[in-house]
């Protein structure tokens, strides 16, 4: 399994290389960097909830393009992780 705080942001060829390896992915979700992250915490309508959730899809809808099916991902809110609720 991986394990992948970006969500496949940090390294263009993450999801590529965890489809060639046909193992499970958790594809969290953050914004920014481990330094920006805490600046990035607006949501638009401050929903927090839909933000995150349309960022998610957004990521695992290209993790499945490049090969990672549904039933492999995880999805992780990264609770803490560019949100300040």
């Amino acid at each position: 399994m991986v394990n992948d705080i970006s969500g496949g942001t940090f390294d263009p060829h993450m999801f590529s290389t965890v489809a060639s390896l046909h193992v499970p992915m958790i594809i969290m979700h953050m914004r920014g960097t481990p330094e920006t992250m805490q600046s990035m915490t607006e949501y638009e309508n401050d929903d927090v909830m839909k933000g995150v959730c349309d960022e998610l899809m957004v990521r695992s809808m290209l993790a499945e393009e490049r090969g990672i099916h549904r039933w492999l991902q995880v999805l992780d809110p990264g609770i803490g992780f560019a949100k300040d609720f």
